[in-house]
């Protein structure tokens, strides 16, 4: 597989950070606010879940995304946070940021609750990524470890979303 790096290294904080700054600074109608996050929210859906039981592949330059479940392979899971690799840890990690982004978008009026939300949030997709993975023939290995980081991926997300909050509350003040 390759991806163009260069390619996401632009691309992951314009549509992580800068896009739901935007959002938040410019919509200014909630309900309009709301639907727009949510769209987006369910775009992002549709790629994470590509991304979890697709596999990718490029040739001649042309990328390809396919679902093969015409194999079952024995599957582990692994228990143990200090057998992941630094590289799955924080794709983990940045993979569900824009989850906790859209919630403090859609919900900020209650921060306690929120950060209990945030990390519950991140838990139960984590939970539900891996036993996917699972439970789906799909060639995945599954690591209980990843629901932490998706919890703390979602709980990260959340905090900019309050950071970007509080920064447009500023501007909007003055």
């Amino acid at each position: 597989m390759q991806i163009n790096l260069m390619l996401i290294y632009i691309l992951v904080p314009i549509f992580y950070l800068i896009v739901p700054f935007l959002i938040l600074l410019f919509v200014k109608n909630k309900r309009r606010r709301k639907i727009l996050v949510i769209t987006l929210l369910i775009v992002f859906s549709v790629c994470l879940l590509i991304g979890v039981i697709g596999n990718f592949y490029t040739k001649d330059g042309i990328y390809n995304v396919y679902f093969d479940f015409n194999y079952i392979s024995p599957k582990s899971v692994q228990w143990n946070i200090l057998e992941n690799s630094l590289g799955d840890m924080l794709i983990n990690i940045i993979m569900l940021i824009p989850v906790g982004i859209a919630i403090v978008g859609l919900c900020a009026d209650n921060k306690k609750r929120m950060l209990i939300l945030l990390f519950t949030i991140g838990f139960v997709i984590g939970l539900i990524i891996e036993t996917l993975q699972y439970i789906l023939p799909i060639n995945r290995a599954i690591q209980l470890a990843d629901v932490l980081w998706n919890g703390v991926s979602v709980l990260l997300g959340g905090l900019i979303g309050m950071f970007y909050l509080k920064i447009i509350s500023l501007f909007r003040n003055k």
